[in-house]
């Protein structure tokens, strides 16, 4: 038999929003709530005075929670609807300018400026797809690094025969170190006709002993 008597009520009265985001009447009401980058983060039961709208980041509809792992549930740019997005945070990307490793802290897809593809050195350069060597730039890499080595070499190898061409040429050097002085010269000639070139297809010697 319907209780006639309207007085009473087992149930809390419910607010209902108005199409212009106000309460129509006072009452209690779940909301949706949604962090400053728009992620989802729970829902709570509000009591809202009437002509009150909800609170900023509140929302009354609910979202559908996703079945699938590597998904975030975030709001829509345009503040309308749930939606469901692709969830990359924590995983390390690259930039496909720098090669530059980027820990990924956003929701959704990543932008063309980002790969999970990892480069494999430092002359690899993003096609759109994958990375490729740069021969052009490897080569020319390897004739600078030539270079410096060579003249690295041969100023070493300068500064530690100086003694000893200065005491052949005074007349008192030892056999011992004439020995050592003929070893490093041979060495010396044997690097100053390196073409750096060449490189990286070059044969370096090994510097005598001392």
């Amino acid at each position: 038999m319907e209780n006639m008597n309207s007085k009473y009520s087992l149930s809390p009265d419910m607010a209902v929003i108005g199409d212009d985001g106000l309460s129509v009447n006072a009452g209690w009401i779940t909301v949706y709530h949604a962090g400053p980058d728009g992620e989802y983060t729970g829902a709570s039961n509000d009591y809202l005075m009437q002509g009150v709208g909800l609170s900023a980041g509140a929302y009354a509809d609910a979202p559908e929670i996703p079945t699938q792992p590597g998904k975030a549930i975030r709001r829509s740019a345009d503040k309308t609807h749930w939606e469901i997005v692709t969830d990359h945070r924590g995983k390390t990307a690259w930039n496909t300018a720098t090669r530059e490793p980027v820990k990924i802290t956003f929701m959704g897809e990543l932008p063309p400026s980002l790969t999970f593809i990892s480069p494999t050195g430092q002359f690899d350069v993003w096609d759109g797809e994958t990375w490729v060597t740069d021969n052009t730039a490897q080569k020319t890499a390897a004739i600078n690094d030539a270079k410096n080595k060579k003249a690295q070499l041969l100023t070493d190898i300068r500064n530690t025969i100086g003694i000893w061409q200065t005491q052949l040429q005074l007349g008192n050097i030892s056999d011992e170190n004439k020995t050592r002085l003929e070893k490093w010269l041979d060495c010396y000639n044997q690097i100053d006709v390196i073409n750096p070139e060449n490189a990286p297809d070059i044969n370096w010697p090994d510097l005598p002993e001392q």
